[in-house]
């Protein structure tokens, strides 16, 4: 019987033919990587191969002003020239957004991410063009996609805090505050939004910590001065509440930096952009440079009656009346028709104590646009400074039926109305303005008045308290108390 040769199977396999399957487990072990690499080149094919995206051109070139389309024709161009540059259309996205142009945002925005699909800029500069168009879920949504980048993370946490805000979600508002807060400990809007959310809770001292976090970083800061103000308001701090908010007047929404925001604010450059920087040096007081701006505008659109209301609202400003009436003449002989010139011309002509032209300045505001409450409270000023209470009367109650929100409107519809002795408009009336502007002295101390002439000693006692707690030591408010005194009866 042969014996069986004893030998070491894996020697005999290493040494000598080897298996059938050996061929294929090589390949094998090399298989992922080809796979690998063939579907990487077919992706770089496939990527070449599709077509480009198209440019987004204007909807409407004939709305779009001279200056944005000089920047448009260059930036279309390079777009055009690369295509399948993401950087190329998302330049020409942010001229578009830079110059209000949203929809055209949105749409070369899209074509950025087609392109950059891992992009986190064009996802949230589409998130804030779809804002302003109202999309607020979507512009939520791609807010949310780049809320773990970095650099936009507490920008998107922001805007988000924004539209929750806006839309009366207030508990998902103070969690992207909060967020964005944690982001942004450096930055005075992260606290100004969360003071915003606290303020609307009723959580005043905690919001005036906040705001005051805020002006440590930025004292410039009108949002937060406004805000400030309310906070101490709602503390019942009165005179400080009318100091800050008196430094709050014409403040505007303003937003955290993202690492694009420097490059739109380079783009915008439309007549809307720069007459908006003239009425931000003129809120500041820069008066000198509000004009340089608007007289080089004026050079290059000579014609652009926009732009002498502008001018001449600066000259105003600045005490120089006569100047400005020049410039809304000029207005006016270029569109007859244009109500803001009207409305403009009135205020300057009033200004300059030319009672009667400003009236008739006024009417014709009034004809030109009926719909607008100021043309008629200008009418109605006019004639109760001429003493003209009973004319002032429909052109008064005309402007708070069209601007309820107003609560000079109704202030000086209440004093026409009391001047006339009727006291039960005059009491509804002075009630709004308060409701309006709570801290408006002279409406609590009207209120007051009317009060004690309609008998209601009681309500007159609660307003002259309200008008003690804004301003203790005012004339006004120890005359009303005094005329309480007089006339309460047992007193």
């Amino acid at each position: 019987m042969a014996k069986r040769r004893k030998g070491n199977p894996g020697r005999a396999r290493e040494g000598g033919a080897k298996p059938a399957g050996g061929a294929a487990r090589g390949v094998g072990r090399w298989t992922p990587l080809l796979l690998l690499v063939i579907g990487g080149v077919a992706f770089v094919l496939w990527s070449e191969l599709r077509p480009a995206p198209e440019p987004v051109e204007p909807m409407d070139y004939a709305q779009v002003d001279p200056e944005v389309r000089s920047i448009l024709r260059k930036k279309l161009e390079e777009a055009q020239e690369d295509s399948r540059s993401a950087e190329a259309h998302g330049a020409l996205g942010m001229v578009y957004e830079a110059n209000g142009l949203w929809t055209e945002a949105a749409r070369s925005y899209v074509n950025a991410s087609k392109l950059a699909p891992s992009d986190p800029r064009w996802l949230f500069h589409r998130g804030v063009v779809l804002a302003k168009l109202g999309a607020f879920d979507e512009a939520l949504a791609l807010y949310e996609s780049v809320s773990e980048d970095r650099p936009s993370a507490g920008a998107a946490h922001y805007r988000s805090g924004e539209i929750f805000m806006d839309t009366g979600r207030v508990a998902e508002a103070e969690a992207s505050f909060q967020k964005a807060l944690l982001r942004l400990p450096r930055r005075a809007e992260a606290h100004a939004g969360l003071a915003s959310v606290l303020l609307r809770q009723g959580n005043y001292a905690e919001a005036e910590a906040h705001l005051e976090k805020a002006l440590e970083l930025d004292s410039g800061y009108k949002q937060a001065h406004y805000l400030l103000g309310l906070a101490y308001r709602g503390q019942g701090r009165a005179e400080d509440a009318r100091r800050e908010l008196s430094e709050g007047v014409a403040a505007e929404r303003r937003y955290p930096p993202d690492p694009l925001s420097l490059q739109i604010a380079g783009f915008r450059v439309n007549i809307a952009a720069q007459i908006e920087r003239a009425q931000v040096l003129l809120d500041s007081g820069k008066v000198d440079a509000a004009l340089r701006l608007l007289e080089n505008l004026n050079r290059r659109r000579p014609d652009d009656t926009q732009v002498l209301n502008n001018l001449a609202i600066a000259h105003m400003r600045g005490g120089r009346n006569e100047r400005a009436l020049e410039f809304l003449e000029n207005a006016e002989k270029k569109r007859p028709d244009e109500f803001a010139t009207w409305i403009n011309r009135a205020g300057c002509l009033l200004a300059l104590e030319r009672r009667d032209e400003a009236l008739s300045a006024a009417e014709r505001a009034c004809e030109l646009a009926p719909q607008i409450g100021a043309a008629h409270l200008l009418c109605g000023k006019i004639l109760a400074l001429e003493g003209r209470l009973a004319e002032a009367y429909p052109y008064l109650q005309t402007s708070v039926g069209l601007d309820g929100g107003n609560a000079d409107a109704h202030f000086l519809f209440g004093e026409v109305c009391a001047a006339l002795g009727n006291y039960p408009e005059a009491k509804s009336s002075f009630e709004m303005a308060t409701r309006i502007a709570p801290n408006h002295l002279m409406a609590q101390v009207k209120l007051c008045r009317v009060y004690i002439g309609l008998g209601l000693f009681d309500e007159a006692e609660e307003s002259l308290a309200r008008a003690r707690r804004l301003s203790p030591r005012a004339s006004a408010v120890a005359a009303a108390g005094k005329f309480l005194a007089e006339r309460r009866p047992g007193r």
